[in-house]
């Protein structure tokens, strides 16, 4: 305000100076003036500022956050404008706020976390860490890693097919034929669920590949709908490969290689679709 009424004064004393520049620093100042604050110690008010402002591509022409933004921080801030960029209209769901830090060092670092929903449906999020000075004032904390600007449409996530990284084929099985050593006569895959989640269905693709020439024999889509829990382990016989001529002598072991792609996995127990089912009850439990 000071630096305002400053220029006000050197525009009112400049000799000859025109009458419509005083009338213009007048209202230049009463503009300032009107204008709202943003209460850095308040960090619901500030975040929710800042949400607004990342949502409708606002944030380089503000200066309560885009002058706390490093430059590391300058490209995530694209990737999240870009997401948003089609979605204006949104209601707030609920606030987080948590301890960020890692070391010790970081004891007085914390996040705060942003869940609106947009006029679609779709809920996303928007989270960034900040520290507080000694007058109790929010100054962002931005950077890479742990402590990068975050923000993306949790729906949209959800939406994605859960393919878990811990869902292993780790051996397969056979038996070959008695007059034909070519064609299997039995076969089963070994299904390993290593994941911290129970699982109903799974859908995936089967491929077996001739280690002479390289050529795909086998590939067929299939499904196991069967509860397979947690740390559990099967083997699953694969009867659509009963009957097949390999091209190569099946008794040795080392004559082909399979291939499975995971295609669906149900419940989706992603990183997304838990965080959006825990947003939805914190909701419904504060309509109660």
């Amino acid at each position: 305000m000071v630096k305002d009424i400053a220029f006000f004064v050197k525009l009112k004393s400049k000799p000859n100076a025109p009458m419509k520049n005083f009338l213009f620093a007048v209202l230049f100042i009463s503009l300032v003036s009107c204008q709202k604050e943003v209460d850095r110690t308040d960090i619901y008010e500030y975040g929710k500022i800042v949400v607004k402002d990342i949502i409708q591509d606002s944030i380089k022409s503000k200066t309560h956050f885009h002058n706390d933004l490093p430059v590391e921080a300058v490209e995530q801030l694209g990737y999240i404008v870009n997401a948003f960029k089609d979605k204006k209209d949104y209601e707030f769901l609920k606030f987080d706020t948590v301890k960020a830090g890692i070391f010790a060092m970081d004891s007085n670092l914390y996040r705060f976390k942003a869940y609106f929903k947009f006029k679609d449906g779709d809920i996303s999020s928007l989270s960034f860490c900040y520290v507080r000075d000694s007058l109790n004032q929010i100054k962002p904390f931005l950077s890479k890693g742990d402590y990068q600007l975050r923000g993306y449409n949790i729906s949209e996530a959800c939406r994605e097919p859960y393919l878990p990284s811990k869902l292993m084929f780790p051996t397969m099985s056979w038996q070959y034929e008695l007059y034909n050593r070519n064609t299997f006569e039995t076969a089963k895959l070994n299904i390993h669920n290593k994941t911290k989640y129970d699982i109903d269905y799974i859908k995936y693709r089967l491929s077996l590949i001739r280690k002479l020439d390289g050529q795909i024999f086998f590939s067929k889509t299939l499904e196991y709908n069967q509860k397979l829990y947690s740390k559990d382990m099967i083997m699953e016989e694969i009867t659509p490969l009963i009957g097949v001529n390999a091209g190569v002598n099946l008794e040795s072991g080392d004559t082909f290689e399979y291939l499975v792609e995971v295609l669906e996995v149900k419940p989706n127990n992603s990183y997304a679709c838990l965080e959006l089912q825990e947003v939805n009850n914190s909701v419904a439990s504060q309509k109660k």
